[in-house]
Parts: structure tokens; sequence; C-alpha cells
């Protein structure tokens, strides 16, 4: 049995990144610290869907009380609106990770890894980012490979944004790692942006 607790923290998106990075990054330290922590991750739905797995029983009923108090006192200050405890989201259910809903058995335990990995890649970068040390990627300034944009490429391509250059290396090579070769990687990504597009008309954004 796995012991999960999942918190949802609704609140305006600008203060995000500071609940992220100031109060749910800090916590997940002390977790580990104390030996307590299985794994976490976050996603925004779009608000901040927090999740930690325990290592027993009395450590998620322990986790429980700590993720309540820590969200009290981010209404307190403003930063969230409201709060719950929840099941993707549903207030009133527990939730107990995704082997049986969507991976499978095998297939859950490898997703909880990468859970965490992107939730930590993207602290990571949010952290450089708000301490004004995320650097312009060098398509920005023209000086990549000539395949990714260089001076001498007539259709030099510019990314501004250093989330979304590192988000562009972090998909294509993921798919590389996974065997996927140029073709492949854009016949996933138009398959995927076919679909979502399908879920955006229908009203979802996150």
């Amino acid at each position: 049995m796995e012991h999960w607790v999942e918190v949802n923290l609704h609140g305006p998106l600008r203060h995000q990144d500071k609940i992220l990075l100031g109060t749910l990054r800090p916590h997940v330290a002390r977790l580990r610290k104390a030996g307590d922590l299985m794994t976490f991750h976050f996603f925004r739905e779009p608000e901040i869907r927090f999740r930690v797995r325990l290592r027993t029983k009395r450590a998620k009923a322990r986790e429980v009380g700590v993720l309540g108090a820590m969200a009290r006192e981010l209404v307190s200050r403003g930063l969230l609106r409201t709060w719950n405890f929840g099941n993707h989201g549903l207030e009133g259910e527990a939730y107990a990770g995704e082997e049986e809903d969507r991976y499978g058995k095998n297939g859950w335990k490898v997703a909880q890894q990468y859970f965490e990995r992107g939730s930590e890649v993207a602290l990571d970068l949010l952290a450089l980012r708000a301490r004004g040390s995320l650097e312009s990627p060098l398509w920005a300034e023209g000086v990549g490979n000539p395949w990714e944009g260089g001076r001498k490429n007539p259709w030099r391509e510019r990314v501004e944004d250093p989330l979304a250059f590192h988000w562009s290396r972090y998909v294509h090579l993921f798919s590389n790692q996974l065997g996927f070769d140029i073709d492949g990687e854009v016949e996933l990504c138009r398959r995927q942006a076919r679909n979502y597009g399908k879920v955006s008309r229908m009203g979802m954004k996150w």
C-alpha cells in the first residue's frame, strides 16, 4: 500500500512560483532529511496539485497536519484563496497513486520517477529565473549550431524565453533517449498537438 497525500492550492497564478520555491521546495528538503519521503511531484491544474508519498501510515498522518498548517498560513498571507486535500483535485477523496488508473503496476513505478525528476528540473529552472541567473538560449543570440538557427541558416529561429528553450531540449532529448528518431518525434508531437487541441476546445486549459 502506498501512503500518499495530495493537497490542492488554489490562488492567483502570479503567486505560484513563490509558493513552489519558497514553501513547498524547502518542505520537500525537510521530508528528505527526516527520512520520511518516498517521492513527490507537483502539477498545475491550474491550481498547484502537490503530492507526497510517505514511508509509513504514521508519517502520512503527520504530513496531513503539516500540509494543512502550511496551506492555512499561505491563505493568511494572501497567496491562496482556498485549498483542499483530494484525489485528482476532488475534495473528500484520497489519492492512492495511479497503478490501476492508467500506468499499470510496473509502469507506475517508473512514472513516479519521471514525475519527481520533472518537478525537480522545473523547480531548478524556476529558481534560476527568479534569481535572474537563467541565461538566454544561444538561439536568441543567433549563435547556435547551423541546424539550430546559427548565423548562416536563413530560417534562424529565435527563442527569447529560456524556459521555452529548455522545454524544447527536454522533449527532444527524452524522445531521443527512448529511441524515437526525428520523424518519430515529429509524429508524436503532431499527435499530441491534435489531441490537446481537442481538449482545449472542450474548455480544458491545463
